[in-house]
């Protein structure tokens, strides 16, 4: 086999191995504090807490659009051009930033308007930090560029960090807004410290962004988009309409159930991804 095929096959698998990893991770470490917090909380409080993750995983699939695959995509054609490399990730993290601030502003309208949001408020608001995490956190960088531990190392140690955080300071069912805020300073974190990172490890350069740059961003995006969306409304909408529609003691026995489900689908996911 030649080298450079030896070589692709070397980064393939360490990018299956990586978002393995990372899938794996944030979705079985958060299964260890699930008895627990369903004991001290009671599946009311749990269902709380599902319910509120349920609504902000439906926001982050808009906010993700389709830079993961896009992005990704043409930053590994050009990952030997810095320049270019650069022009890609902040197009795209600015078409993904109007994105967010579009929809943060109109789920706050939402929030007051709509009375199964307007009675959990605070907890939306506690949320929104790691909505806001989560947009610090474009891993399809690394992931074009085929460097995907550090963001693997990042995610999973404050992921770790946060188990006995939950132990500690979640100790009755009027804990639930700390272990949410918890949650959410896990991603919110990890967001913080990838970016510091990127910097320090000078993979960019400051670039101008035009709005032609943003509109093709938005393009090449939206075709891998439409073509999931589908999907992503019965998974992601469908938690999110069964929020609605059940009691938060009945979903929260529901959410349980569910996330065991996704640490099984999550050991086979990443290949696809990779």
């Amino acid at each position: 086999m030649p080298d450079g095929s030896s070589s692709y096959v070397s980064r393939l698998k360490k990018n299956i191995f990586s978002l393995s990893a990372l899938q794996i991770g944030n979705t079985i470490i958060p299964l260890i504090t699930i008895p627990y917090l369903a004991r001290v909380l009671g599946t009311y409080g749990y269902g709380q807490i599902a319910f509120t993750q349920a609504v902000m995983a439906f926001l982050i699939m808009f906010v993700e659009y389709g830079f993961g695959l896009s992005a990704a995509a043409r930053i590994a054609e050009s990952q030997n051009d810095r320049k270019a490399v650069s022009r890609i990730f902040f197009s795209s993290w600015a078409a993904q930033f109007l994105i967010f601030i579009s929809l943060l502003l109109l789920f706050l309208l939402a929030i007051i308007y709509i009375p199964q949001l307007k009675e959990a408020k605070t907890f939306f608001y506690i949320s929104l930090i790691g909505f806001f995490g989560n947009f610090l956190l474009p891993i399809w960088l690394l992931q074009g560029l085929e460097r995907m531990m550090p963001i693997v190392i990042i995610q999973l140690s404050f992921r770790i960090f946060s188990i006995p955080a939950i132990f500690i300071f979640v100790n009755s069912q009027n804990d639930t807004s700390i272990a949410l805020l918890i949650n959410s300073l896990v991603t919110f974190l990890s967001g913080v410290f990838y970016l510091y990172w990127v910097y320090s490890k000078k993979l960019l350069h400051s670039t101008e962004v035009s709005w032609a740059d943003l509109r093709n961003s938005f393009v090449e995006s939206s075709h891998y988009f439409f073509s999931r969306i589908t999907i992503s409304l019965y998974t992601n909408g469908m938690l999110m309409m069964i929020g609605f529609a059940l009691d938060k003691e009945s979903y929260g026995i529901f959410s349980i159930a569910d996330k065991i489900r996704l640490a099984i689908q999550s050991l086979i996911s990443p290949i696809s991804l990779a």
